[in-house]
């Protein structure tokens, strides 16, 4: 992952009066205080050199900091920095967002993210996973650290699962994560599908030792 750094041309307002390519792409963003923890997912409506409108599952103010990821044609991702410029409810659920960038794209740089939304339009996109594979599962438990009660999140880009999709209400699931820790038992409360990401609220089973509550992003 690249990160594209500010240059001196600070957020200009509301930039919707720029040139927009419209899209539908998967991506993920977060504030930049929460750098490296789990990001929420988001899909990119519109984009131009000077700003895009992206749908997520949470709200965030006006002129709040985001840092959002762009894919490349080579695989990999970007980091752009953008400010929140309005934000309103999205019809199908959810936040509509439109932001402006600290730094401007290149015309490149905004014509690799459409074409990610002309390969799934025109089937040129990987094969769709299996249907025992679900792609963007961000999972949320409460969990209490230090004697405090904190939310635990971490978002799986592809979750390989067994049975029916979404769980049940009350269904306990296992989950063993890649590098080790101690296998997690969670209790399905809900599951939410916010565009193509699917948002699942849970109970931990049973206490977390210390290497699976680090692997989880809580110490």
């Amino acid at each position: 992952m690249s990160v594209k750094l500010a240059s001196d041309a600070a957020t200009r307002g509301d930039s919707r009066g720029a040139s927009r390519h419209a899209c539908e792409v998967q991506t993920t963003c977060q504030p930049p205080s929460a750098w490296a923890k789990d990001p929420w997912p988001a899909t990119i409506r519109n984009i131009g050199t000077s700003g895009l409108s992206l749908t997520l599952p949470r709200r965030f103010e006006r002129g709040s900091g985001l840092a959002i990821e762009l894919p490349s044609d080579d695989g990999s991702t970007s980091t752009i920095l953008a400010r929140v410029v309005h934000v309103s409810p999205f019809p199908e659920g959810g936040w509509l967002l439109g932001v402006s960038f600290v730094s401007e794209l290149s015309d490149e740089e905004v014509r690799q993210v459409i074409h990610h939304s002309d390969r799934k339009e025109t089937g040129g996109a990987p094969p769709a996973p299996s249907p025992r594979s679900v792609s963007g599962v961000l999972f949320q438990a409460r969990y209490v650290i230090a004697g405090e009660k904190e939310l635990l999140r971490w978002f799986i880009k592809h979750l390989d699962h067994t049975g029916e999709w979404p769980p049940a209400a009350g269904k306990v699931l296992g989950m063993r994560l890649i590098g080790g820790g101690k296998p997690v038992r969670l209790m399905i409360r809900k599951c939410q599908l916010f565009g193509s990401y699917w948002i699942v609220d849970c109970k931990l089973v049973e206490a977390l030792d210390a290497a699976t509550l680090r692997m989880l992003g809580g110490a």
